[in-house]
């Protein structure tokens, strides 16, 4: 396993799209701050800014995060490489594996230099109530969803399996999980609890402790069923 994930690694260091969608995701989230930082109206509500922080990182995360993983199964079937793959006597759920080990590294990088970009900004904007509970607040509120929200887009995994050599289908996926996670602010509780992509934003936020366990329930059950569903259908996969 530790070799897949070390030969991965190699295949990707020298790609430019990995460092052009870190950049994306870092430029943007950088931009938040100064542009808050320059308005001749700042907010005062450090809750609300963090909120919105987080919707806007989650879009930008979202979206870069299905060019990576489209760049990570794509490029085997555009290059023919995959051939060796499934021709091997190696495990193919190993190859999925190192993949999803890869595409989780990336997640979780650029994850966190935005959460250190974030807690600088707040520190400058808020500067004059800027203290553990406010660091608190970003840990909770971004690196908590962000991670789940990782883990119910998984099933772009099986997508980007199921494309073989197409580019767009992961992509529009993944800007349909990110406008579907979106929505979570607009739909009733209710049902947005029982998709797993708006669930994500709920976690989030102080709900009743019923809502909160449907909808760490089908995050989970969503991320496990990407992850059971791309390796069964790789190991069924000829070509």
């Amino acid at each position: 396993m530790l070799n897949a994930v070390k030969s991965e690694f190699y295949k990707i260091r020298k790609n430019r799209i990995f460092y052009v969608c870190s950049a994306m995701v870092i430029l943007a989230i950088s931009w938040l701050v100064f542009k808050e930082f320059i308005s001749s109206t700042p907010t005062c509500d450090f809750g609300k800014w963090v909120h919105f922080s987080n919707i806007f990182s989650s879009l930008f995360l979202s979206i870069a995060s299905g060019f990576i993983l489209t760049f990570l199964i794509q490029h085997e079937y555009e290059h023919k490489t995959i051939i060796n793959v499934l021709t091997a006597p190696t495990s193919r759920v190993t190859f999925i594996i190192a993949k999803l080990v890869i595409w989780l590294l990336w997640y979780i990088l650029i994850l966190g230099i935005s959460i250190i970009i974030l807690l600088i900004g707040g520190s400058v904007l808020f500067q004059d109530n800027f203290g553990m509970s406010e660091i608190q607040l970003i840990f909770s509120m971004v690196a908590k969803t962000r991670i789940l929200s990782f883990v119910a887009t998984t099933p772009l995994l099986l997508v980007a399996i199921l494309q073989k050599h197409s580019f767009y289908p992961t992509i529009m996926c993944a800007i349909g999980f990110a406008g579907i996670e979106l929505f979570a602010l607009i739909l009733p509780i209710k049902f947005s609890c029982m998709i797993p992509w708006s669930a994500v934003m709920l976690v989030g936020s102080e709900i009743p402790s019923v809502y909160l366990i449907r909808a760490l329930v089908v995050i989970f059950l969503s991320g496990i069923l990407g992850v059971l569903g791309a390796c069964f259908v790789f190991k069924k996969q000829n070509q």
